[in-house]
């Protein structure tokens, strides 16, 4: 991750002099670097709002204090406490996701971290650790860093918390990507996948999962009971970009 990083800064460093601050979605010029247009921005589809306390997905309603769930948490048991997500993964944000994803776009994890701090604020105040979902070691070859990792790490800058550890949860098993899987394929492929590594660092604790995508659960849900096995005193959830419907 630390030689990838470094060259993406040399990059960016030279495309600052030969171009201007361009929006992270359609290119279009900017008046501030990481960031979108406003163009983009009027049809990004933010999690604000009345949202599901478990997967962050908006509903219809006014805000409210009392914990509300959308169709599917009320269906599919979610075994964290409570979840939040930044946006819907549709339009710009799939755009993004798959930007820093599969084209080393590492710029964008500064704009989505900007957007992960707010949906936060949804989720317990109370101190808590933030844990990225890790990545297999063969995918994390082929990648050279974990696009979770790097969400969570600038994100802790957001909010002003040393409590991020990057190594916390190890991925046991790999799996080819589960694009066109149905949702019981992949929540048997993703069981037993996860285990804790460092169990000081959340023995006790309030632990925050965080993740690209969220799509049917099933990766945090392998990760929470991995937790919860290993001491936490409490796990929440917390994606960048939730799928309305399960892919």
């Amino acid at each position: 991750m630390s030689l990838t990083y470094a060259m993406w800064t040399l990059m960016q460093r030279g495309r600052d002099v030969l171009y201007p601050d361009q929006c992270l979605v359609c290119g279009e010029s900017t008046d501030r670097p990481n960031a979108i247009c406003g163009v983009c921005w009027g049809s990004l589809s933010v999690c604000d709002g009345l949202c599901c306390g478990k997967c962050g997905v908006p509903l219809p309603g006014e805000e409210q204090e009392d914990d509300v769930l959308c169709g599917e948490c009320l269906v599919h048991n979610r075994p964290w406490i409570a979840g939040a997500s930044a946006t819907i993964y549709d339009g710009p944000s799939r755009r993004l996701v798959l930007s820093l994803k599969h084209h080393d776009r590492l710029e964008v994890a500064d704009f989505a971290a900007d957007l992960l701090a707010s949906a936060r604020k949804r989720l317990p105040e109370e101190s808590a650790v933030l844990v990225p979902i890790p990545l297999h070691w063969r995918r994390l070859l082929v990648r050279n860093f974990n696009q979770a990792e790097l969400l969570a790490a600038r994100m802790a800058q957001r909010v002003e918390t040393d409590l991020f550890c990057s190594d916390v949860l190890a991925r046991r098993r790999y799996h080819p990507p589960m694009k066109d899987v149905s949702r019981a394929e992949r929540i048997s492929r993703l069981e037993n996948v996860f285990e804790v590594v460092r169990s000081d660092v959340i023995e006790g604790r309030l632990v925050i999962l965080v993740d690209d995508v969220m799509t049917t659960g099933a990766t945090l849900a392998d990760a929470t009971r991995a937790c919860y096995a290993s001491g936490a005193r409490g796990v929440c959830v917390l994606a960048l970009a939730r799928a309305a419907k399960d892919a």
